[in-house]
């Protein structure tokens, strides 16, 4: 689960506030909490819900629900498709109210979590920034070769006051500051099973990019109900050209899998080239012709 942000111009376009987005700072936008269900086969867009202000929420008569509640919602509203689910969200749901409804569906988790958040390892307090340095000292890290990358790995059970007992996974990619807190339920897995499960995380951004080369946010409805059916749409289409992207590596149509931008070409190229077959066949006038290509 993550949510995205779509930039708006309107403040009069309903559910738009300003939100957080990490690529272009606080911006009015529409926020949409999204899930993406993804295995070893296929991802796609799973549920989506519009996030609106407290105050955009009193202005449109409807209750108001924060991105945390629409998460619990989408993990409510969620149906399993195989024997085990496992839900992976960024640090702002790595919450109480967000694992209780995880625990509650018989599901397992994994979530990124900020290093200034309290723990309790071996019967003392940390911050994690302050765990990571002890862990460091103590020579705790191991490599860990994931995908052909390297990274510095090191893996303790912790207490977390309101989650309860849980496995930390520190981590950093060899040759870089780029330095990664997550937090599970899964104490069971190694630190190498955690990691390269923790690693697929990158899917949701790369489902959330490809929406949005799609059209996800390029609508000026005013109307919140609009721009959510808009949003659903684009789903769907994202899901329809994900299974023509399958079938026509399946038979043997194309040799490797296209991209959703590759497969728009495609299917405008047949689309095409039907409408000239069918223009070229057709008996009728090249008015009545015309008058049916007419698109205003």
């Amino acid at each position: 689960m993550d949510d995205t942000v779509c930039r708006k111009y309107s403040p009069n376009t309903e559910m738009a506030c300003y939100n957080y987005s990490s690529t272009q700072g606080k911006i009015l936008s529409h926020d949409y909490v999204t899930s993406v269900y993804h295995n070893d086969q296929i991802k796609i867009p799973d549920n989506i819900k519009l996030y609106g202000s407290k105050k955009k929420c009193e202005q449109k008569k409807v209750p108001f629900k924060t991105k945390i509640e629409l998460a619990c919602e989408i993990i409510d509203e969620h149906t399993p498709l195989t024997k085990q689910t496992i839900m992976h969200w960024d640090s702002w749901y790595t919450c109480s109210e967000v694992v209780k409804h995880c625990k509650d569906r018989g599901y397992r988790w994994i979530g990124d979590i900020k290093s200034n958040r309290v723990v309790y390892y071996q019967g003392e307090k940390f911050a994690l920034s302050n765990l990571y340095d002890l862990l460091c000292e103590e020579g705790k890290f191991v490599d860990v070769v994931v995908n052909g990358e390297l990274f510095l790995v090191c893996g303790v059970k912790v207490y977390v006051a309101e989650i309860g007992d849980v496995v930390i996974l520190i981590n950093v990619k060899a040759g870089t500051r780029d330095l990664h807190f997550l937090c599970s339920d899964l104490l069971e897995l190694s630190v190498f099973e955690f990691l390269e499960m923790a690693l697929k995380r990158h899917v949701i951004e790369e489902v959330h990019k490809e929406v949005k080369a799609l059209g996800l946010g390029e609508y000026q409805f005013q109307r919140s109900e609009a721009a959510l059916i808009h949003a659903h749409l684009v789903c769907l289409a994202f899901v329809l050209l994900y299974i023509l992207r399958l079938r026509l590596l399946r038979y043997g149509t194309k040799k490797t899998l296209l991209t959703t931008d590759a497969a728009v070409k495609w299917v405008r190229g047949q689309a095409g080239g039907m409408f000239v077959h069918m223009i070229r066949e057709s008996k009728e006038s090249t008015k009545s012709l015309l008058w049916r290509i007419n698109t205003k």
